[in-house]
């Protein structure tokens, strides 16, 4: 909104990007897929349990909306990706078929996430999971104590 100048009729949570500079921390930013298609997946994620998307929507006779079936939902939640991005660091949570998958981009030497940084920097792995759980914890997914760089005993 800022590029072009216009300003937005309402409150907004956030700030604009065009201030970034300005800011005394890295912001942190949470993303995640909605639907996603399988051919940007990682190898082992978990697939859909139907053929058709189509057929996961409905109309809403009173306001004209497109919404997600309630009876999708869990599938739709259980194969969300995530990532949790604070300046040049990206953790994406993969929503695997068999439990998850958890990689670490350092986005300055490595802008198109190829090569994975994961074992070489556990404690930026176990700070961005602190950051996420709350999110994954929204959804029902319990974090593993061993990704928040805690111990059983030392929880």
């Amino acid at each position: 909104m800022d590029l072009l100048g216009m300003t937005w009729p309402g409150d907004l949570d956030g700030a604009s990007a065009l201030k970034a500079d300005e800011e005394e921390a890295p912001r942190e930013v949470y993303i995640e897929t909605g639907v996603s298609e399988p051919r940007y997946w990682t190898k082992g994620h978990r697939r859909y349990p139907f053929k058709r998307l189509s057929a996961k929507y409905a109309i809403d006779e009173q306001t004209g909306r497109v919404n997600i079936k309630e009876s999708f939902m869990p599938h739709l939640i259980a194969a969300k990706d995530r990532v949790m991005q604070v300046g040049r660091w990206k953790l994406i949570w993969h929503a695997m078929a068999e439990g998850h998958k958890v990689e670490l981009f350092d986005r300055d030497q490595d802008p198109t996430n190829t090569r994975p940084v994961t074992e070489q920097h556990p404690e930026v792995v176990a700070d961005l999971m602190k950051r996420m759980a709350p999110y994954l914890q929204r959804d029902g997914i319990e974090v593993p104590v061993e990704l928040l760089g805690v111990s059983e005993q030392g929880q």
